[in-house]
């Protein structure tokens, strides 16, 4: 007799419950302390043995490897971590797996929390409607512990007993009693539940209850642990296949590390589950090959026995391995085509990473804008034809590449702003909607200077000396104010923008001057009226170009204002 579908869906709704509980309290906890992840996480990345606690303590905080470890590539991926340190937090997140599943453990089997779930329901659910951001947070927290320890409390009350099922223990029996071909049955399913759930604490509590409720033996059980190892670290893997390469480095590494941690086991499964086991009836436990109670806490020991282990074995190497990593995965210069350098791996785990992420990716549209500006000054004084044909091209590639940039960061940003802000990130949300949107305005007028030089160069028009050298100046001045822009979009501390209006002013009164020259200059006849036209569009766009750069500092500011 099988399990009926009342039955089935039943347990599959506390798996739900529980998988939602456990992604409620990780989105929170991210949430309520979004502006301290990434500092704590770098403040503590300055030693490996510190690095490897900052692992274990974000997993414990977090309540998921899995989103410890795409954390740390996310922020590989965005220049806040070395490889080095990511290395090691890496080995302090499988760590935390271990240690979660000993606090699950012990709050929800031994301490029966699961009777104040509905309590702390009651308490989160008004705070739930307040206009406070961060008191929802802090609601949602607690509502996500509830439903966890709820879902925990379901699955171990709703598991029925292999007894009651004894045509389906038979079945069950068979499988597990193949030998090696069980371990390798078993070692796959606990990889591929691992990949399906994408969360590691999920399978291993579910494998703890099916142990401690007779499915399973404790080898099956601890062999299923294994598979779950490996199927976190593909996850990892496959959330950086899009990443830059650094932070393909350090998802390899993950991957390293928990193929490194089955294969020294391996030989010694039977020696480590009889330590755990003699562990376990010392401590009046009692015998896990039994299976009950004594299970809920030889798992965990076998779990966090094998990581630590693991984690001791290569601390003292993670330099070599980081030198390792680099020769195996090297650096690729695809500057010729368009390639984000930083938003690769979709949104990061906490907004404040997004952000930065974001924020990376802007530097890098700042720098192609003052490299684009570069390449029109060089076009007008150029004079060779194959030369200018070059710049031509190079400067129109640079036009095509800004415009997608800002469609990528935008869809990017667009992403960010469906989730819950802080007031502090939304501002920068806003803040860098208006970045993007400026420099692609700044673009958009090299492009249009770049045509104006064109249409000069075409018509054989030479200006006098007097107007190069004013048009050298304005170009000067622009670039100047292009400069102190990007200054600012990269300066963490406050934005210049005395410095950035102080030369607006002086772009603006040049611009007054030339205006009145190129009257003057027609009158005069220095030069004719078709070659006026291109030289008032050339002062025009420079100025132009120049107000898009200070309403950026100026976007700046604001952040700091508010």
């Amino acid at each position: 007799m099988g399990l009926g579908i009342r039955q089935i869906l039943t347990l599959i709704g506390s798996l739900g419950l529980f998988l939602y509980g456990v992604k409620l309290v990780s989105e929170s906890v991210q949430r309520v302390s979004s502006e301290k992840l990434s500092s704590l996480l770098t403040g503590m990345a300055s030693s490996k043995i510190k690095a490897l606690f900052a692992g274990i303590f974000i997993t414990v905080l977090i309540q998921s490897s899995a989103a410890t470890t795409v954390m740390v590539v996310s922020f590989v991926n965005a220049g806040m971590l070395s490889l080095t340190e990511s290395i090691s937090m890496i080995m302090g997140a499988n760590i935390g797996t271990a240690f979660n599943v000993w606090l699950i453990s012990l709050l929800g089997f031994k301490l029966e929390i699961s009777v104040w779930s509905l309590a702390m329901i009651g308490v989160a659910l008004p705070i739930l409607f307040s206009k406070n951001r961060m008191r929802k947070f802090w609601a949602e927290l607690i509502l996500g512990f509830a439903l966890l320890f709820l879902g925990l409390q379901f699955l171990r009350d709703y598991l029925p007993q292999v007894s009651a099922y004894p045509q389906f223990a038979t079945q069950l029996h068979h499988y597990c009693s193949l030998g090696i071909g069980s371990y390798i049955i078993f070692f796959t399913f606990g990889g591929i539940i691992a990949m399906i759930l994408q969360s590691s604490i999920a399978i291993i509590f579910l494998t703890i209850i099916a142990c401690s409720s007779g499915w399973i033996g404790y080898d099956i059980a601890a062999t299923m642990i294994l598979g779950e190892s490996l199927g976190s670290s593909l996850i990892a893997s496959w959330a950086a296949r899009g990443a830059n390469t650094t932070a393909k480095r350090a998802a390899l590494f993950h991957l390293i590390f928990n193929v490194f941690s089955i294969a020294w086991v391996v030989p010694l499964f039977n020696v480590l589950l009889q330590l755990v086991a003699k562990m376990s009836i010392f401590l009046s436990i009692g015998d896990p090959f039994q299976g009950g109670v004594a299970v809920m806490v030889a798992l965990p020991l076998f779990a966090t026995l094998f990581k630590l282990v693991s984690a001791l074995l290569l601390i003292g190497f993670v330099s070599s391995i980081s030198m390792s990593l680099t020769r195996r995965i090297p650096q690729w210069n695809t500057e010729e085509s368009f390639n984000l350098q930083h938003i690769k791996i979709g949104l990061l785990s906490s907004p404040e990473a997004s952000l930065f992420q974001a924020k990376k990716e802007i530097l890098v549209f700042s720098e192609k804008v003052k490299v684009m500006l570069s390449k029109v000054v060089k076009l007008y004084k150029e004079t060779d034809e194959k030369k200018i044909e070059k710049l031509v091209g190079k400067i129109e590639k640079s036009e095509e590449f800004c415009d997608r940039l800002e469609v990528e960061i935008a869809n990017y940003l667009t992403k960010i702003g469906e989730n819950r802000l802080s007031p502090l990130n939304a501002r920068r949300l806003r803040a860098m909607y208006k970045y993007i949107d400026e420099l692609e305005s700044i673009g958009d007028s090299c492009m249009s200077l770049c045509k104006s030089i064109v249409r000069k160069k075409d018509q054989k028009i030479a200006f006098p000396d007097q107007v190069d050298n004013n048009l050298s100046i304005m170009f000067a001045l622009v670039g100047e104010a292009v400069t102190i822009m990007d200054l600012n979009l990269r300066n963490e501390g406050e934005a210049n923008l005395f410095m950035a209006q102080q030369k607006e002013e002086e772009i603006n009164n040049f611009r007054d001057i030339l205006k009145q020259e190129h009257l003057s200059n027609l009158e005069t006849g220095v030069y004719n009226y078709q070659a006026g036209v291109i030289y008032n569009e050339i002062v025009s766009e420079c100025e132009k170009l120049a107000d898009f750069a200070i309403n950026i500092t100026e976007a700046r500011k604001n952040i700091e204002s508010l």
